[in-house]
């Protein structure tokens, strides 16, 4: 294969750059892939915890401002980049949980799904899941571009949102959101204010595909003023501001992202909420004695999010920035706010401190990726297993960790834990928002549930993962076994012949088979 390296763009201002029209060119070319295939990191935003703490933190919002909502209109909560729409679901469920015995319960509400490309909007549209939280007057989808600020025209019920139409407070929750909007690159070096531009170069390869992959970037400092970069006043104030404080670091300057809080801002008359989740720093300390940005490229790429200076711009509009009182590890989520309301944030202070500094959605992450070394002799038991399952919202991705351990242990539990399985599988299976992932969700399900006796109710998952998975000779096999279990043995012959037609060695089946035959003789 040969290949050669060539240069893309000589060096430029980075929210100029090609880097961002590459960005694009990749999410058109794989689409939802991108997530199926975990290219795009989201596992750590996508997941019950974290839609458990965002619904109970905007619920605060709301209660702070109740006395002063429109009961005729909904409150919009909007999603840009929403992505396979997955946290949309999970926060959903987590809303319904509560709301209707609330206080807020007479307030109407609409979740808005937003992402500029088609597929996705088309993609929620025929989602399962999806279509009851349409019907119920809960959801809605919109293709927007959060570079631009535009209406958003509602899908299903044909609303445009606009400053005259929206009537209520706009909550806006996203994650993985900032960091892939356009920005510039500032440093302070040897006494200069400098601008940082960026060289694009690539190694193209005979299979070249779009995106990021093979992509090499070399930065270039070049001194400016300060006072005289921007044209918007506000702007020129926080980039001044920090032109004065640092003396040896480099820095991002989220223009994009405060384009987007001023669109919402504007639509929202004033009276807006942004919750978002990602990696960042929310200190301006944070932005002393720091390198070169580091551009995490994973066919797309990512940045570090400055929430200090989203925090900064939120503050000179008249709001401000709720942050994590410590440094997170994986996820630093913050919460920008507008206007108050005349007895201020009362509300939503108390449920960020609750959800998002003591019940960290970051704590809880790296809890739910800890896992021991397969010749750990301390593996956790059955009841572990299902606390740590029921404390994670049933979460799928914990569910299918603990599986070779969960299975492992189920001839060894007694008919109480039994029916405690069998009840966490339908649990976290009801909570299981699918996107297309390689992972086999169903056969997980219907092995527990064969695992533990329940060879009828297994049957159905089986079905969906051959639906869904494909003939795998070994969900064929099981078949065999919950059918052989309930004495249909015809049934049982026909699965095992499956079995072995599609894997002609599979000795397992072989012999199984052969039992079967003796059975239904007599023999």
């Amino acid at each position: 294969m040969t290949e050669q390296r060539i240069v893309l763009e000589n060096p430029k201002r980075l929210s100029e750059s090609i880097l961002w029209r590459m960005q694009t060119e990749f999410y058109d070319h794989h689409g939802l892939n991108a997530w199926r295939q975990d290219i795009i990191p989201h596992v750590v935003t996508n997941n019950m915890a974290m839609a458990r703490a965002f619904a109970r933190v905007v619920f605060g919002f709301l209660r702070d401002w109740h006395a002063h909502l429109d009961p005729t209109e909904p409150v919009y909560i909007i999603e840009p980049g929403a992505g396979p729409g997955r946290f949309a679901f999970h926060f959903l469920r987590q809303v319904l949980a509560f709301y209707p015995t609330s206080v807020l319960k007479q307030q109407p509400f609409c979740y808005v799904l937003t992402d500029f490309a088609k597929e996705n909007l088309a993609f929620w549209q025929d989602h399962p899941k999806l279509k009851l939280l349409v019907e119920a007057g809960h959801l809605d989808f919109a293709l927007v571009d959060a570079t631009q600020d535009a209406p958003i025209r509602l899908h299903h019920s044909g609303k445009v949102l606009t400053p005259e139409t929206v009537k209520n407070p706009v909550v806006v929750v996203c994650n993985y959101f900032f960091d892939s909007l356009p920005q510039d690159m500032f440093a302070a070096k040897e006494g200069l204010f400098c601008e940082g531009r960026v060289k694009v170069s690539k190694i193209v390869t005979e299979k070249d595909e779009p995106g990021l992959n093979n992509v090499k970037l070399a930065f270039e400092l070049h001194p400016i003023d300060a006072a005289q970069y921007y044209p918007d006043p506000d702007y020129t104030a926080l980039l001044q501001d920090y032109a004065q404080s640092f003396s040896d670091t480099w820095f991002l300057f989220p223009t994009a992202g405060f384009e987007f809080m001023r669109s919402i801002r504007r639509l929202s008359n004033g009276r807006w909420f942004l919750l978002t989740g990602d990696k960042g720093y929310h200190l301006k300390n944070d932005l002393v004695s720091r390198e070169e940005p580091h551009f995490n490229l994973h066919g797309s790429f990512s940045l570090m999010v400055n929430f200090h200076a989203l925090g900064a711009m939120a503050k000179a509009w008249g709001g401000e920035i709720l942050h994590p009182q410590r440094q997170p590890i994986n996820l630093d989520i913050c919460a920008l706010l507008g206007t108050p309301p005349p007895q201020g944030y009362i509300e939503t202070r108390q449920a960020y401190q609750e959800y998002i500094e003591q019940l960290s959605p970051d704590d809880f992450y790296n809890f739910k990726m800890f896992s021991k070394g397969e010749d750990d002799p301390n593996k956790p038991t059955v009841t572990q297993i299902l606390a740590h399952i029921r404390f994670s919202g049933w979460d799928t991705i914990v569910l299918l960790r603990h599986f070779p351990d969960l299975f492992a242990q189920l001839k060894g539990i007694n008919d109480t834990m039994k029916a405690e399985v069998r009840h966490m599988v339908y649990q976290t299976y009801d909570h299981y928002y699918s996107i297309g992932e390689e992972f086999d969700v169903p056969f997980t399900c219907a092995a527990l549930l064969s695992g533990t006796d329940f060879y009828e109710e297994a049957l159905p998952f089986f079905f969906e993962s051959l639906e869904f998975y494909g003939r795998s000779p070994e969900t064929l096999y099981n078949l065999a076994i919950c059918y052989a279990c309930l004495t249909e043995y015809d049934q049982a012959i026909h699965w095992a012949q499956e079995a072995l037609n599609v894997a002609p060695d599979h000795s397992t089946a072989s012999r199984l088979l052969d039992q079967l035959q003796k059975m239904k003789k007599g023999e």
